[in-house]
Formats: structure tokens, C-alpha cells, sequence
């Protein structure tokens, strides 16, 4: 399957506007979660539409609702680690967030942002922002490609790749 790639040779300033968002989205923790150990090598921004969000509607009014709902960033590092940031909305068992938007209004469904962070060395540690629970993942689970295709197939659709470096 061939991705969309929205630039296949990124300026620099994307690395820059993709570290300004993750500043904004991690907050307090942006230095810890991402840049405690040096400036990372590469960042790739994943766009993805979930089902819910084709099902109301959203993707034929993207002036209103952006062209997606849910987003991975990806960071590696020369040591060999790399830091996955999972975000988006996520799927309720609210109607009424969910008709909401499909009639035009908001999207009022929660979002939830996790992180997780390969060590290079075979053991993955997630991070819940909502509620901080920590949990360390080894083995099978501690492969990030293992971790990745889970990631990528609970996202939905992807709809835009960005890369830089």
C-alpha cells in the first residue's frame, strides 16, 4: 500500500512546527517525554480519520473539522529510541457527542493523549496524560513494530504522512 506523503523532500521548519505542537499537546512534560536526551534525528506526523469520524460526516467538511481526528508522531533517536505520540479522539458510547457533530455542530467527543517510549534496548513505557498511569511493556510487547501496527490499526484510516529527517 502506497501512503499519501504530503512532501517527499520536508523543510526544515516542519521538524520545527511538528516539535512546536508536540510542546503544546505534551505541556509540562515536552522536555521530559521528548527532548530530555537530546534533540531527536527524525519526526514523521501520521494523519488518520477513525470510523467514527467518517460516520458522522466530519471528512466532507474539512474547513470545519480538519481532515482527521487522530494523529501519531513518531521521534527516533540516533541511540536507537524512539518516542511514539499517540493522539485523537476517541470513540463514546455518548450519542449525543457523537449526532452532534454529524449535524454540523462540534465534535464533542474526549480526547486522550498516550505516549510511548522505546528505550532502544527492548522495553516500551506508556504514558496516559489523562491520568499519568505509567505501564512498561517487554517481550513481544516491548518491540516497537509490534507496538506499531497495534497503534496504527486502532487509529483508523491514514490519510496524510509527514516526514523530517
Amino acid at each position: 500500500m502506497t501512503r499519501p506523503t504530503a512532501n517527499p523532500s520536508p523543510v526544515p521548519e516542519l521538524g520545527a512546527a511538528f516539535l512546536d505542537q508536540l510542546r503544546a499537546l505534551l505541556d509540562a512534560r515536552f522536555e521530559e517525554l521528548v527532548v530530555a536526551n537530546g534533540e531527536p534525528n527524525s519526526i514523521t506526523r501520521r494523519d488518520f480519520q477513525s470510523r467514527e469520524f467518517r460516520d458522522m460526516g466530519c471528512h466532507h467538511m474539512p474547513d470545519r473539522y480538519g481532515t482527521s481526528d487522530r494523529f501519531l508522531y513518531t521521534l527516533e533517536y540516533d541511540d536507537g529510541r524512539r518516542v511514539f505520540v499517540v493522539t485523537g479522539k476517541v470513540a463514546t458510547d455518548n450519542p449525543y457527542e457523537l449526532d452532534h457533530a454529524g449535524a454540523g455542530g462540534l465534535d464533542l467527543r474526549p480526547e486522550l493523549t498516550v505516549v510511548f517510549m522505546y528505550d532502544g534496548k527492548g522495553t516500551i513505557t506508556e504514558i496516559s496524560l489523562r491520568d499519568s498511569n505509567t505501564n512498561t511493556h517487554t517481550g513481544e510487547a516491548g518491540n516497537p513494530d509490534f507496538l506499531l501496527g497495534h497503534i496504527e490499526r486502532s487509529l483508523g484510516t491514514e490519510v496524510i504522512e509527514e516526514s523530517v529527517g
